[in-house]
């Protein structure tokens, strides 16, 4: 996603925490990304390393972890897409073959 924002950034200038809950993995998929959407838009950070710490399924699930990456800075970096918020739309979770897919809006 970061990548869709800002097509070009390198390096790691600080780490944020990210934590996010659902009843399920839909709703947490969409919530996780909704967190790290809000990563560049309330911290001003663009992301270039995501790491998932601790995923939890269970009657509540939650996904922690940090996102790294270097300040937004309108004069160095390029925009790309602006993305207004993730989307249930064609969203899929397939835990056999662990694979996600989901679509931005734009």
């Amino acid at each position: 996603m970061f990548r869709t924002i800002i097509p070009v950034a390198e390096g790691v200038e600080r780490w944020v925490e990210v934590v996010a809950e659902a009843q399920d993995l839909q709703g947490l998929l969409y919530e996780w990304l909704e967190k790290l959407l809000h990563v560049f838009e309330l911290d001003n950070l663009v992301g270039t390393v995501v790491k998932v710490r601790r995923l939890t399924v269970g009657e509540v699930c939650r996904i922690e972890g940090v996102v790294g990456g270097v300040e937004y800075n309108r004069a160095i970096h390029e925009t790309g897409t602006a993305v207004k918020s993730p989307t249930y739309a064609f969203m899929e979770i397939d835990t056999a073959k662990n694979v996600v897919r989901f679509v931005l809006d734009i």
